[in-house]
């Protein structure tokens, strides 16, 4: 369970912050919401700062599922401080698609990232 899902969190963050670096890519054939491309920015540093932090010290997170092991602690403060990252992208995301543009199936993959967010650091914190 818990490698399922810190590889879903990763597969989704080393897409999505690419929406930096490629906005008008991004913009055309993703999610046109109308930011400013300084919105597409921040969200790209920080996903791929997510990315980094779950992957650190050799693959952290999917790596220690694999071989069986515990984090370290240190291993683990980089994961927590992953989830809260991402718990701020999706309240982000939450407050856009509910109540900015009035589409709330479309928080159906903002739920699906926060709830594998939290399993895998909850996992990891216990």
């Amino acid at each position: 369970g818990v490698l399922l899902a810190e590889s879903y969190i990763i597969s989704v963050f080393s897409l999505a912050w690419l929406q930096g670096p490629f906005t008008a890519c991004w913009t055309r054939l993703v999610e046109d919401l109308k930011l400013l491309p300084t919105a597409h920015y921040l969200a790209s540093v920080v996903e791929l700062t997510v990315v980094v932090l779950r992957l650190s010290g050799g693959g952290t997170g999917p790596m220690a599922v694999l071989k069986g092991r515990e984090l370290d602690i240190n291993s683990v403060r980089r994961c927590a401080l992953a989830h809260w990252l991402t718990s701020g992208l999706m309240g982000g995301a939450f407050w856009s698609w509910l109540f900015e543009f009035r589409l709330p199936h479309a928080m159906l993959p903002a739920v699906s990232v926060l709830a594998c967010s939290s399993f895998g650091t909850d996992w990891w914190v216990r």
